[in-house]
């Protein structure tokens, strides 16, 4: 189920994915970012205890996706950002799933 969900965005070097909330143990927090990167470093996230799904981009000035999960017990889930190595416009999002 669904449970929270939280969108931003901004020009930085840290894409920062907003908190939300998991309302039940186990919940599975996704963060998703895209902008206009010139360099992504596929694997990493730069957020501990996190698991990279993809950090992407396939010529300089093309769009980038990168996607990262974990799981969280009940209560705030905290906001964390994407270390990138330039600025960028981007979005972000913060998506919850509870059990």
């Amino acid at each position: 189920t669904l449970t929270g969900f939280a969108t931003g965005d901004g020009d930085a070097q840290l894409v920062t994915t907003p908190a939300s909330v998991a309302v039940a143990n186990n919940s599975l927090v996704l963060r998703v970012m895209a902008g206009k990167i010139g360099a992504v470093v596929e694997g990493e996230t730069n957020m501990p205890g996190h698991i990279s799904i993809v950090m992407r981009r396939d010529a300089s000035d093309d769009p980038a996706v990168g996607m990262a999960y974990r799981s969280y017990n009940t209560g705030v889930v905290p906001e964390e950002s994407f270390s990138l190595p330039a600025k960028t416009k981007f979005a972000a999002a913060t998506v919850v799933f509870s059990p």
